[in-house]
């Protein structure tokens, strides 16, 4: 009784923040559930997954103009983001430039007035994010991947577009009423066929290599990953 009343508090001390946000706090406990047995371990197992899964759900990144490369019974098609949900699997890169399977962890929607910012590729590829959306950028001086803030890429900068190296030739700036969380397994994703992360936070760790973030990442959502 006592752990259903711990619960049903973490979920009402954030209902200012929107049915959006409820939802997918709703959805973390669901998700969490499995860890949740009687006494204080069981407590202590479920705050452990609670936390990373809830941190994520301030990070709607995607536009309604995303598709993702989703795959089904072994074929690959593009998918609306709003017709992606959790449970579904979809493309994404290793670190070998390779097409791997992901799955997708949530995926929810809040309406409103967003802050986006279009980036086109000199073949006209095109992705809108939120400014703090990671974007997977090649970085000519160490020859490696780097993770990027949406705001902080300027127009020369290459993204992983179908395999390729693309740059960047136009940035600009849009407001949408709608945009997406959608967080996979694996922390990125196929967007637009564009090699994009799923992570969102003012708190990314600009100066790390791409590899290192996604460890780092994965580590700290363990839990959520695993279940």
């Amino acid at each position: 009784m006592k752990f259903i009343l711990i619960v049903i508090l973490v979920l009402f001390k954030n209902i200012q923040a929107g049915p959006a946000f409820i939802a997918c706090e709703v959805a973390c406990s669901n998700m969490c559930a499995p860890f949740a047995v009687l006494g204080l371990p069981g407590l202590v197992a479920y705050m452990a997954c609670m936390t990373p899964c809830t941190a994520l759900c301030v990070g709607t990144c995607f536009s309604s103009t995303t598709t993702i490369l989703t795959v089904k019974e072994n074929l690959y098609f593009l998918n609306d983001i709003e017709n992606i949900k959790a449970g579904d699997y979809v493309a994404t890169l290793n670190s070998q430039n390779e097409k791997i399977i992901t799955k997708v962890l949530r995926n929810f929607e809040e309406k409103g007035n967003f802050h986006f910012i279009a980036i086109t590729t000199e073949k006209s590829h095109q992705i809108e994010v939120t400014p703090d959306h990671g974007l997977i950028v090649f970085d000519k001086t160490s020859d490696k991947l780097n993770l990027l803030k949406a705001k902080d890429l300027k127009l020369g900068d290459e993204l992983i577009v179908s395999g390729n190296l693309l740059k960047i030739n136009r940035i600009e700036h849009t407001i949408r009423r709608e945009k997406w969380t959608l967080e996979t397994t694996e922390g990125t994703v196929l967007a637009n066929e564009i090699y994009v992360s799923t992570i969102c936070t003012e708190d990314l760790d600009q100066s790390l290599p791409l590899e290192l973030v996604m460890n780092e990442w994965k580590q700290n959502h363990k839990n959520l990953i695993k279940n």
